[in-house]
Protein backbone atom coordinates (compact mmCIF):
# COMPACT_ATOMS: atom_id res chain seq x y z
CA UNK A 1 0.00 0.00 0.00
CA UNK A 2 1.36 3.32 -0.92
CA UNK A 3 1.04 5.91 2.02
CA UNK A 4 -0.96 7.72 2.18
CA UNK A 5 -4.03 5.71 0.48
CA UNK A 6 -7.82 5.71 0.40
CA UNK A 7 -9.33 3.13 3.17
CA UNK A 8 -11.00 1.70 0.80
CA UNK A 9 -7.78 0.25 -0.67
CA UNK A 10 -6.20 -0.56 2.81
CA UNK A 11 -5.46 -4.41 3.21
CA UNK A 12 -7.48 -6.21 6.21
CA UNK A 13 -5.87 -6.81 9.50
CA UNK A 14 -2.95 -3.88 9.12
CA UNK A 15 -2.81 -1.37 12.31
CA UNK A 16 -3.36 2.33 10.41
CA UNK A 17 -3.67 5.67 11.23
CA UNK A 18 -5.89 8.61 9.55
CA UNK A 19 -4.07 11.36 8.26
CA UNK A 20 -6.95 12.74 5.83
CA UNK A 21 -10.45 13.29 5.59
CA UNK A 22 -12.22 14.55 2.49
CA UNK A 23 -15.85 15.20 2.62
CA UNK A 24 -17.85 18.16 2.54
CA UNK A 25 -18.23 20.04 5.69
CA UNK A 26 -21.64 18.90 5.75
CA UNK A 27 -21.01 15.46 6.18
CA UNK A 28 -17.82 16.18 8.64
CA UNK A 29 -19.60 15.94 11.99
CA UNK A 30 -21.13 12.46 10.95
CA UNK A 31 -17.93 11.09 10.30
CA UNK A 32 -16.35 12.79 13.76
CA UNK A 33 -19.37 11.29 15.32
CA UNK A 34 -18.21 7.95 14.06
CA UNK A 35 -14.94 8.30 15.40
CA UNK A 36 -13.40 8.76 12.13
CA UNK A 37 -10.87 11.54 12.49
CA UNK A 38 -7.23 12.64 11.83
CA UNK A 39 -4.65 10.57 14.47
CA UNK A 40 -6.95 7.69 15.24
CA UNK A 41 -5.82 4.33 14.44
CA UNK A 42 -7.73 1.98 12.39
CA UNK A 43 -7.95 -1.44 11.21
CA UNK A 44 -9.71 -2.86 8.35
CA UNK A 45 -11.65 -6.04 9.27
CA UNK A 46 -13.21 -7.24 6.07
CA UNK A 47 -12.77 -5.54 2.56
CA UNK A 48 -16.79 -5.22 0.85
CA UNK A 49 -19.26 -2.46 0.99
CA UNK A 50 -19.95 -2.18 3.50
CA UNK A 51 -16.53 -1.75 4.77
CA UNK A 52 -15.84 -3.10 8.25
CA UNK A 53 -13.35 -1.49 10.03
CA UNK A 54 -12.21 -1.63 14.03
CA UNK A 55 -11.75 1.45 15.73
CA UNK A 56 -12.02 3.10 19.04
CA UNK A 57 -12.05 -1.13 20.11
CA UNK A 58 -15.87 -0.97 18.09
CA UNK A 59 -16.79 -2.35 14.64
CA UNK A 60 -18.35 -0.41 12.45
CA UNK A 61 -19.54 -0.80 9.00
CA UNK A 62 -19.16 2.05 6.16
CA UNK A 63 -19.90 2.64 2.72
CA UNK A 64 -17.02 2.44 0.43
CA UNK A 65 -17.87 5.58 -0.97
CA UNK A 66 -17.43 7.17 2.47
CA UNK A 67 -14.03 4.83 2.80
CA UNK A 68 -12.58 6.44 -0.16
CA UNK A 69 -12.69 9.53 1.11
CA UNK A 70 -10.64 8.96 4.02
CA UNK A 71 -6.88 8.55 3.46
CA UNK A 72 -4.76 6.27 6.01
CA UNK A 73 -1.01 5.22 6.47
CA UNK A 74 0.72 3.09 8.12
CA UNK A 75 0.95 3.12 11.92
Amino acid sequence: MVDPAPLSEAPPDCLLRVVRVEVDPADMGRVKALGICVGRQVTVVQRGDPLVIRIVGTRLGISSHLASAVFVKSA
